[in-house]
């Protein structure tokens, strides 16, 4: 199959009166320090929910594609990055629209998530366009240049472009790492500087660069069809929809707060608020409009700081191209139903949850794979799928609940490769009695 690959950019604006910093990860300004946090809208340093209001501007749209059918997969994207939950094996290549064999479709909402990501803080993980290298040196570790004012760049051992044994001469690193790992899908339960760095000397023995999140140096470790949103470089006719632990670590280091300690009063947590259609500038905090300038696809925004080393975005807008040859993923292509037994919950006994993942429409084949949650009250239990027949896989797991009375049950399917992930949630009473089962089914988020 012949693939195009189409680079994603974050450019960096000036608001009235505010100072231009760096992504997320760290400040790409020598007027910052390498470890500068760019944080999401809203953020001043003291702790809460960050919302982020998101809309689409109408006022110029692809060709024959009706705003509907754009914010459906708008809405995908939100819910994502709403979800916060960090997979592996979120690569698809190919989507499943294979009637276009020699330039197939670009996934537009793999690429709206990447951008998203932009308009919080993140950045790429790799040197990506902005480094002005050609693209065959693109993929090595996000880093600004040293003394020489050049990159050194040297693949090491392994030829890999952003793997552990790279030579980068003094190359700063600006990725954040897990300190004595090394590895970009590592996700502990604490996550800020304490445990991630930017600092080489923080890496493990015989390590010599910080390894990034690009699909070739994951399968190298062992993560096969996994790549970080956040990585620039998308291919044609594959989806790449769902966070990685990278992109999960970045944003969480973000969010224990200027202290940089997380479990503190500073930390904060981010939500996105889809509010609709719009035909005016400036009318949400992630404004998402279709450019008829040929620019593939960016994140403008301004930012101001809160202090030496930490920023907050104070305007945001995604723009993709209109001519683009777009993919709309017109809705979630699975979804997930639970049943409890006994049914309704019983308290005093092991509960056996059980979910089935149907899979829905779209050019995969095979059923749904990969791991589950459910959630009752505030206990959960995992577990992993297998197919039940050529449509549908199953799970299960237990809750033993702890107190009667009315909770919430959900159910999520995490996705895998080209399945995406879906919701279930409903309210049930925990009691003592054992009716037959009851089951509930949606592929939606509320």
């Amino acid at each position: 199959m012949n693939s195009l690959r189409v680079c994603i950019a974050v450019a960096l604006c000036l608001s009235a009166g505010s100072a231009l910093g760096g992504a997320f990860t760290a400040s790409s300004n020598t007027g910052f320090p390498i470890t500068a946090v760019m944080h999401p809208k809203g953020y001043t340093g003291s702790g809460g929910n960050v919302n982020n209001t998101v809309c689409l501007d109408t006022r110029v749209l692809p060709t024959g594609v009706s705003a509907a059918t754009v914010e459906a997969t708008v809405q995908k994207a939100v819910r994502t990055w709403n979800r916060q939950r960090a997979v592996t094996g979120n690569l698809s290549l190919p989507f499943g629209n294979n009637d276009v064999t020699v330039f197939p479709q670009i996934d537009y909402e793999s690429t709206l998530a990447h951008e998203i990501g932009h308009c919080v803080g993140l950045a790429h993980p790799n040197l990506a366009t902005e480094s002005g290298l050609p693209s065959a040196d693109r993929n090595y570790t996000q880093a600004r240049v040293g003394v020489n004012t050049v990159f050194d760049l040297d693949a090491g051992t392994d030829t890999l472009k952003g793997s552990s044994d790279d030579v980068r001469g003094d190359d700063v690193n600006r990725f954040w790492f897990r300190k004595g790992n090394n590895d970009p899908m590592a996700f502990p339960s604490i996550i800020d500087p304490s445990t991630f760095s930017v600092s080489l000397s923080d890496l493990p023995m015989g390590h010599s660069y910080a390894a990034n999140g690009d699909r070739d140096v994951l399968n190298a470790l062992g993560y096969p069809n996994t790549e970080s949103v956040m990585q620039q470089g998308q291919f044609n006719n594959e989806a790449q929809r769902r966070i990685t632990p990278e992109d999960q670590s970045t944003l969480r280091i973000g969010m224990a707060g200027v202290d940089e300690t997380q479990g503190t009063g500073d930390d904060y947590t981010l939500s996105l608020n889809y509010i609709g259609q719009v035909s005016s500038d400036n009318a949400c905090d992630i404004q998402i409009n279709f450019n008829p300038d040929g620019d593939f696809a960016y994140c403008s925004f301004g930012a101001t700081t809160i202090n030496s080393s930490h920023l907050r975005i104070t305007v945001a807008t995604v723009s993709l191209d209109r001519d683009t040859d777009w993919y709309f993923s017109p809705t979630e292509n699975t979804q997930i139903s639970v049943s409890t037994n006994p049914s309704p919950p019983a308290t005093g006994t092991s509960n056996t949850m059980t979910v089935f993942v149907d899979r829905l429409f779209g050019g995969m084949t095979g059923t749904p794979d990969g791991n589950f949650e459910v959630q009752l009250g505030n206990q959960t239990c995992t577990g992993t799928l297998s197919a039940s027949d050529t449509d549908t896989s199953t799970g299960s797991c237990s809750i033993t609940p702890s107190s009667t009375g009315t909770q919430t049950l959900s159910a999520l399917y995490l996705g895998n490769a080209g399945f995406d992930a879906s919701v279930v949630s409903q309210s049930v009473t925990v009691g003592n009695a054992a009716p037959a089962d009851q089951v509930f089914y949606s592929g939606f988020e509320g």
